[in-house]
């Protein structure tokens, strides 16, 4: 997926939402929420780029991301919020 449609300037909150739909279809997504209230939701298999751009920003947290792959349940977890 091309994320040049991401507005970086506006994201207040990146979460990684998981489901119960794998392995036949993708089931974790990067989830962008903007400012106004819209969101973007990314497949995790589309960002293989997108992961060291985002650990890189300060306040990810990693150990939510790690908590999150490891899980086959449906959930969501905040992995960034703006100040």
């Amino acid at each position: 997926m091309d994320l040049t449609g991401v507005r970086w300037d506006v994201v207040t909150e990146i979460s990684l939402r998981t489901t119960s739909c794998g392995p036949a279809e993708e089931d974790v997504f990067f989830v962008f929420t903007y400012d106004d209230g819209t969101r973007l939701a990314v497949g995790l298999g589309d960002t293989d780029y997108l992961l060291p751009q985002l650990q890189a920003m300060p306040g990810f947290d990693n150990e939510a991301f790690i908590r999150a792959l490891a899980t086959s349940e449906e959930g969501s977890w905040l992995l960034w919020a703006a100040d």
